[in-house]
């Protein structure tokens, strides 16, 4: 997966919490994995402490000194966590005079002068260690430490492998979440196989999630007093991309590759290694359908459901193609695009939302997840819409609609769900508005989830219905992440499609694709909740070009139909509107 569509991806995998920063998964395959990277836990919320009950232990990667200056500041709800939380400490940075034997022994030679001064004073060399750090910004200082520590960092990365064997979520973290965290995260990720680009694309989301002076470049220029022996931090401000490259290609250099490093130098055990990236590959053993999947990637397996799974047994003897879906459901245009290129005739069965047919007894006997669209074709089953797009694809191949792309595609819409969820329910719907019943919510819970494969995942969609309920409204930090997820992905598409169009976004053509028919309902739904489109007006010319298909201008969301102008004023009059937030958020 190419780097531009990797900052949509992290974006969406970020963890939601209210004073904890810089908080995600990890890259790529290894995204599977029950690990979780953020920036110290000393600001915690009581919120973001409950979203830690599942953490099974917590790695500390700082120094005791920073450890007992962060504790003293400590919220309430953070010294409660830290009191019972089960965490160990791995400090990268314990033995300074190791790393300052680190800067030298990466650092070009330095000057005579400094090296003969100690003789009398260590403060003229202090000082040139403290230059050629600088002028070398993160790269040295992660060289630095992985040429200095890597006992420190072996024992960081079994520990984390351990809990990974064991099923145990855990979480590491140094003050910022960036360098030292930064560090591990890639070691990690390489160990899992993922692509140096990913990697890489992932490091450098962390400036832009922390905020804040790590949002700007790092300083540069000479120093005012180039004598003075302590080191300018203001130099190594933000995550730019190029350090953690560089950091890895001195592995590649130094030590024959990550993978080397950890078995020869930190003593990881080789078969560590492996059981990491078993787990990273592993998935649930998915039901394998009889047609070739163009669209869902190679790791992912289409959900089609056996029949023991239908409980609504009538629809096991339909014959033709019949489609569930409700009118406004993005995913439900997605597919009826489809049907409308491929002029295939099919018998509709609209599902009512707001009136919870969806889980009716009658449709979760159909959808045990009770999404919409679902797709019955001959007795079949299929719940997922990206994944009915590829059944269709396949059992009525003309016109092909299948491109290059539409496997990264559908892999990265999918990850935007739930952050267009909580847009669509706060930008879209008066606050409260869908609501659950005890019942309701008690009745979701215990459906879907046995049925196995890709999609949505049942517990997530649970568990934001039920942070919906208990709000009110969506949580104000879903909208937030949901509005930095979606700049990311519009950033990365208008980028794309720059560049002649690629990994997720094909070029403007004449001929319609499935990327096409992926990214047109969300791209609609964006720009009805209230996102400003015109800051991408290669996006804009490609949604003008798919409008001009009579298939896809069906489809689309009618802006006077998606925000009523009185919840269109609020937003904008309280300052919550989409364009506000990001202002706020992303600056």
């Amino acid at each position: 997966m190419a780097g531009s569509l990797l900052l949509l991806v992290a974006a969406a995998r970020a963890l939601t919490f209210e004073g904890v920063k810089n908080a995600r998964r990890l890259a790529g395959a290894a995204a599977n994995l029950p690990v979780w990277r953020t920036a110290t836990l000393d600001n915690a919320t009581a919120a973001d402490v409950a979203a830690l009950r599942d953490v099974a232990r917590v790695i500390d990667l700082r120094n005791d000194d920073e450890v007992a200056k962060g504790a003293k500041a400590r919220s309430e709800a953070a010294r409660e966590y830290y009191d019972a939380a089960p965490v160990s400490n791995a400090p990268f940075l314990g033995d300074i005079d190791a790393f300052w034997g680190g800067v030298s022994a990466n650092a070009p030679p330095l000057p005579l002068w400094p090296r003969v001064s100690m003789l009398w004073s260590a403060r003229p060399l202090n000082a040139a260690l403290s230059r050629a750090l600088e002028d070398g910004g993160n790269a040295a200082l992660y060289v630095a430490i992985l040429d200095s520590a890597p006992t420190t960092v072996g024992r960081a990365f079994e520990e984390v492998v351990a809990c990974v064997d064991a099923g145990d979520t855990v979480l590491f973290h140094c003050q910022k979440g960036k360098d030292r965290t930064g560090i591990l995260a890639a070691l990690l990720e390489e160990a899992c196989g993922v692509a140096r680009a990913d990697t890489v694309a992932s490091y450098g989301l962390s400036g832009a999630l922390l905020g804040g002076d790590d949002a700007l470049p790092a300083a540069t220029g000479k120093r005012k007093d180039p004598d003075d022996p302590e080191v300018d931090w203001s130099r190594f401000r933000g995550s730019p991309p190029d350090a953690i490259a560089d950091t890895l290609s001195w592995l590649d250099a130094r030590h024959g590759g990550a993978a080397k490093y950890l078995v020869d130098a930190c003593g990881v055990d080789a078969a560590s290694l492996a059981t990491l990236r078993a787990k990273a590959g592993q998935v649930a053993a998915w039901k394998t359908p009889k047609l070739t999947s163009h669209l869902v990637q190679s790791n992912i397996k289409m959900v089609k459901l056996d029949a023991a799974q239908v409980k609504t047994k009538e629809v096991l003897g339909w014959t033709g193609l019949h489609l569930f879906h409700y009118k406004d459901s993005t995913c439900s245009r997605k597919v009826r695009t489809v049907l409308a290129l491929k002029r295939l005739d099919y018998t509709g069965h609209h599902i009512e939302l707001s009136t919870r047919e969806n889980i009716s007894e009658y449709y979760l006997g159909i959808n045990p997840r009770g999404l919409v669209p679902c797709l019955v074709h001959d007795g079949a089953v299929i719940i997922e819409s990206n994944d009915i797009v590829d059944y269709i694809e396949a059992a009525f191949p003309e016109p092909r609609l299948v491109d290059a792309a539409a496997g990264a595609a559908g892999e990265a819409e999918d990850k935007l769900h739930l952050a267009m969820r909580a847009l669509t329910f706060s930008m879209k719907i008066p606050p409260g508005a869908a609501a659950w019943t005890d019942a309701q919510a008690r009745k979701f819970a215990t459906h879907g989830e046995s049925v196995e494969g890709g999609g949505q995942d049942h517990k997530a969609q649970f568990d934001f219905w039920q942070r919906y309920t208990e709000n009110g409204g969506v949580p104000e930090v879903l909208v937030d992440d949901g509005v930095v997820a979606a700049r990311f992905a519009f950033d990365a598409l208008e980028k794309t499609l720059g560049e002649g169009g690629g990994d997720f976004m094909p070029p403007v053509s004449a001929a319609p694709t499935l990327t096409d028919v992926i990214w047109f309902p969300t791209v609609r739904r964006i720009k009805h909740c209230g996102y400003d489109l015109s800051r991408h007006p290669r996006l804009e010319a490609w949604e003008r070009a798919c409008l001009r298909c009579p298939a896809f201008a069906a489809e689309a969301e009618p802006a006077d139909l998606v925000m009523a102008p009185a919840l269109q004023a609020y937003l904008y009059l309280s300052g919550r509107d989409f364009e506000a937030r990001a202002r706020r958020l992303l600056g």
